[in-house]
């Protein structure tokens, strides 16, 4: 549940969940972690005091925190006032959480998600054009390839299962979530759709969430999607 204040950008949210990814930094009162909340990345300030109620010195990438709090969703900021829950990933049940799960990745020494994502071209999403082809996630939101060493298939759509992680771009000092592996990947066979692609093209896949997985999918083959196509939210 949650309630708008006087500031148009900020909202108290009472009871809500955030899945932790990384430590942003600390000192002797806060923690400062880059969280996932509604299908968008915020830098979270966690009272030390609110952890040690619950036996803990800081929260490990995959922890879901369950408490009151509120978000500056111009900022991308959260700040914690209370927690009421915190438990990992990997103990998730019955809730959207299920969908990702907890790996450690060997190439980078370090703990990633996993999940599973539509292919989706080059598209804009809450008001943002994303120039690089990204994939989108019920849960997570969007994907983006990486562009030193992209993943991403050119010439084909589907779905996939791909490892993540958190990552913040340098040139627009904001944070991202970026594909780091692809362990799988279900095409959508078309002949004539990949004979026809152009260089500078990307296909998408997209469905709306509301409906059942294979209803309501729509194939686009554009390297920018048009402002009118959406991604629907719950």
């Amino acid at each position: 549940m949650w309630q708008q204040t006087n500031n148009d950008v900020i909202s108290e949210h009472a009871f809500e969940e955030f899945l932790v990814l990384d430590l942003i930094s600390k000192n002797s009162t806060n923690y400062v972690y880059i969280v996932c909340y509604q299908k968008t990345l915020f830098e979270a300030t966690v009272p030390l005091i609110s952890l040690r109620t619950f036996g803990r010195n800081g929260l490990q990438f995959g922890t879901v925190l369950n408490g009151n709090f509120s978000a500056d969703s111009l900022s991308r900021k959260i700040r914690v006032s209370s927690v009421r829950r915190i438990y990992m990933l990997t103990k998730a049940q019955n809730n959207k959480w299920t969908q990702l799960k907890l790996e450690f990745d060997d190439r980078l020494k370090k703990h990633v998600i996993a999940c599973s994502a539509l292919t989706s071209g080059c598209f804009t999403y809450q008001e943002r054009e994303y120039r690089t082809p990204a994939v989108f996630n019920d849960v997570l939101g969007i994907v983006v390839d990486s562009e030193d060493e992209p993943h991403l298939p050119r010439r084909q759509i589907g779905r996939l299962l791909c490892t993540v992680t958190a990552i913040k771009c340098s040139s627009e000092g904001i944070w991202k979530l970026r594909i780091e592996t692809i362990k799988k990947f279900d095409a959508v066979l078309s002949l004539a759709m990949e004979a026809n692609v152009r260089e500078t093209e990307h296909f998408g896949l997209v469905t709306r969430e509301e409906c059942e997985e294979k209803r309501d999918l729509r194939l686009v083959s554009c390297r920018d999607f048009p402002r009118d196509v959406r991604i629907f939210r719950r």
